[in-house]
């Protein structure tokens, strides 16, 4: 399977989907206009990472500094996505980095985290 880095910028995360580590990273700022359009390759990664290649884990870290409405969507469906593929038996981590004093960051995933079911962690950064 090939792994694959989706460039960020200040309006688009970095994307780093990486099967060999079993790793998926999001960093950055999500404010694209069209998140569902700059996702779309991230959604089709994923499902082949575990459909056809079969994979059993992967490990996601999300490292955001900002992410508009739009985007929250679609990291609530990206989260919807490991949960399914979670209930399917796949292990699978989240990792939810942010600031020591960004308490709206933590609020953030603490609200995804109340939606979905899926390993997950809280991790403060410099």
């Amino acid at each position: 399977m090939e792994n694959k880095i989706i460039e960020g910028d200040e309006m688009h995360p970095t994307v780093n989907l990486n099967a060999d580590n079993k790793l998926m990273q999001i960093t950055g700022i999500s404010r694209p206009e069209n998140p569902k359009v700059y996702f779309s390759s991230t959604f089709e990664w994923i499902r082949n990472y575990f459909d056809e290649f079969n994979h059993q884990e992967l490990t996601v870290e999300m490292t955001l500094e900002y992410f508009n409405t739009a985007s929250s969507k679609i990291l609530l469906d990206i989260l919807e996505l490991m949960e399914a593929y979670t209930e399917k038996g796949k292990n699978i981590h989240i990792i939810w980095c942010y600031e020591e004093d960004d308490d709206e960051l933590l609020e953030a995933g603490e609200e995804f985290f109340d939606l979905v079911e899926v390993s997950h962690e809280y991790k403060i950064i410099d």
